[in-house]
């Protein structure tokens, strides 16, 4: 899977919890199925965090594929250019 693609599909189901939440009243997002589950507001909160720590891993993802697409082509341009004998 491609990172654009991560990125539409995370996007998509972002914006659709989102909408969900928002029809949420506060008790609702305060309340607890149980008293050894957590409540849904704490689940937004861990999701919020998840949601950071994938940013920072895709914006990872993409500086070093541009940096090892930089690598290559000057390895490349190095090498074409020692063939010819220019500097």
């Amino acid at each position: 899977m491609s990172i654009a693609a991560v990125i539409y599909a995370y996007r998509q189901t972002h914006e659709q919890a989102l909408a969900m939440v928002a029809l949420l009243a506060e008790g609702q997002l305060a309340g607890q199925p149980d008293e050894d589950a957590p409540s849904m507001a704490w689940n937004v909160w861990r999701w919020a965090r998840w949601a950071g720590t994938l940013q920072e891993y895709i914006r990872r993802m993409i500086a070093d594929r541009v940096w090892q697409r930089g690598v290559r082509e000057r390895v490349w341009a190095a090498i074409v250019f020692k063939t010819k004998g220019i500097k």
